[in-house]
């Protein structure tokens, strides 16, 4: 089946099958309990607010999310990324769970940043699903989650995957890969205050910079 891939252990592959109800478009609205006061602003200074009438390239089309299947899967995500904020090594993390079964996967790059490292831990846990999925990412990163929670992300995209003063943005290719990935897919952002005892936040943390260390 097409989760098989998603759900497989090391050493067996057992398929889920899960009945769901539909559930509505992703809502990109700025949440009230996480905008502004959690987030600090030097953590996202790169990023430029667009007004709204700024004149974008072409008219924004948010995501359609009808299922195909009727056999729809419920994925939590946990995603980490280690590394500096100028150029260095980085590590990278992800655990995806599925019902009681879990997938697990980490990476190392060389002459990276944290913040790519980041993106990189989503695109590559979803790019491992086979069939859409709804999906709830959990994250600490401000960088990753502030443009999908604020709408940015649909504007960088309408304007060629440029800032309001018509710089491009910075990691546009891994924001290009991570929005196509994004638009396929049924998906929740939740995001974690750093610090937290989360049990797979943690193993995600551990798990990149093992990578990091062993440079594997």
């Amino acid at each position: 089946t097409p989760l098989e891939e998603v759900v497989s252990t090391e050493e067996q592959t057992i398929p889920i099958e899960e009945q769901i109800p539909d559930i509505p478009e992703i809502d990109i609205e700025i949440p009230e309990n996480l905008m502004p006061e959690e987030f600090d602003v030097s953590e996202i200074s790169e990023f430029e607010v667009f007004v709204e009438d700024i004149p974008v390239i072409e008219d924004v089309v948010e995501p359609d999310f009808e299922f195909e299947d009727e056999v729809q899967t419920d994925i939590k995500l946990y995603v980490d990324g280690q590394g500096g904020k100028d150029i260095s090594d980085g590590g990278f993390s992800y655990i995806m769970q599925c019902g009681d079964y879990e997938r697990i996967d980490s990476g190392f790059v060389a002459n990276t940043t944290k913040q790519r490292m980041e993106l990189q831990s989503v695109i590559t846990a979803l790019s491992a699903l086979t069939t859409k999925c709804n999906v709830k990412i959990y994250t600490t990163s401000q960088y990753l989650i502030v443009p999908f929670l604020k709408g940015w992300i649909s504007r960088w995209k309408a304007n060629d995957w440029k800032k309001e003063s018509d710089e491009e943005i910075k990691n546009k290719d891994l924001w290009e890969e991570l929005y196509e990935l994004y638009s396929n897919q049924n998906i929740e952002w939740e995001f974690i205050k750093p610090g937290s005892s989360i049990v797979e936040i943690l193993r995600c943390i551990d798990l990149s910079k093992e990578a990091l260390a062993q440079r594997i």
